[in-house]
């Protein structure tokens, strides 16, 4: 997730970041040898096969078969569909997203929907159900970025409606919508989920710059002639927000605490909840983290200039 994210076309970029078009996952692209055809982890043990592809057992049992597989030095990683796939480690095995599909959850949690609803019709006398997984912005860019990104996912295109200034996109799919429910992306019209659990670093890294392009902010502060930035994550669940927070601890980043603000509108009293990135990390940030959103990469090419070199 190294791909820096201050400038260039967003489709470039997002193809760049995860290799689309090339190869992927295969034993030996980027990953290590397997040593006499066997790796053992723990109860697990994986086997290449003479018609290729992977066996993993487990006691001895064949518990899965695979055609394609990464082998790492402490994991492998096999593909199960749908943007998922099965890590298997000393620690045991789990399902992880793949950076595309934990980008994909962090857009949704911050400014999306998944959501099912069911209506009666009268002239059958049934139950009529509806599935819509969906994401609105302002920003045309980081609604390329959910198209490519449920594209690369589920192989689907999303339909657009709205109007000029606010676009929102959305695909109804009762598939997709369990697919996404069964990890909690979005438990409500305002809360989300962070699956932690389901996420390995370049998954906690795609995730953040999932929901930090849709509900982060980057404001110019001016004291005493200087000009500096904050750079803020928002939310209106707190809850959620902490599973945010924490997974820049994971990554060693050192957030600052969360904190309520309260915003009047004209009708109504809201309360957010923020943190803020410390000014030292801003350079490391942006590039591990960065925005898809037009207005972020604008301020982050501006924090580069001032700072007189590049972040890379």
């Amino acid at each position: 997730m190294g791909t820096k994210m201050g400038s260039g076309r967003l489709k470039d970029q997002f193809g760049d970041r995860f290799n689309q078009g090339q190869p992927a996952w295969s034993g030996e692209k980027g990953g290590e040898c397997l040593i006499g055809g066997v790796k053992q982890f723990g109860e697990h043990e994986v086997r290449e096969v003479s018609a290729g592809g992977y066996e993993l057992s487990k006691g001895g049992v064949v518990v899965g078969s695979f055609r394609s597989g990464r082998i790492d030095p402490d994991r492998v990683v096999f593909p199960l569909g749908h943007g998922t796939r099965l890590e298997v480690s000393n620690q045991g095995t789990r399902e992880i997203l793949a950076p595309e599909k934990a980008m994909l959850g962090g857009l949704i949690a911050s400014d999306g929907g998944n959501h099912f609803y069911c209506r009666h019709d009268k002239k059958t006398g049934r139950y009529v159900c509806y599935y819509t997984t969906r994401f609105a912005s302002e920003d045309r860019g980081l609604m390329e970025l959910f198209d490519s990104l449920f594209e690369a996912v589920y192989d689907k295109t999303p339909g657009h409606y709205g109007s000029e200034n606010m676009r929102k996109g959305y695909i109804s799919s009762k598939g997709v919508f369990y697919d996404l429910s069964d990890i909690d992306i979005k438990t409500g019209p305002d809360e989300f989920r962070v699956p932690r659990e389901h996420l390995d670093h370049a998954g906690k890294q795609a995730y953040l710059t999932g929901f930090f392009s849709g509900d982060g902010n980057v404001s110019v502060c001016r004291r005493g002639g200087r000009v500096g930035y904050m750079v803020r994550v928002y939310s209106s669940c707190r809850e959620g927000l902490e599973g945010v927070r924490d997974l820049f601890l994971d990554l060693g980043f050192h957030p600052h605490e969360i904190h309520d603000e309260i915003r009047v509108r004209e009708t109504r009293t809201e309360t957010y909840f923020t943190f803020s990135i410390p000014t030292e990390e801003h350079p490391r940030f942006i590039h591990e983290i960065g925005s898809y959103n037009s207005e972020h990469r604008k301020k982050f090419e501006d924090m580069e200039r001032r700072a007189g070199r590049d972040y890379e």
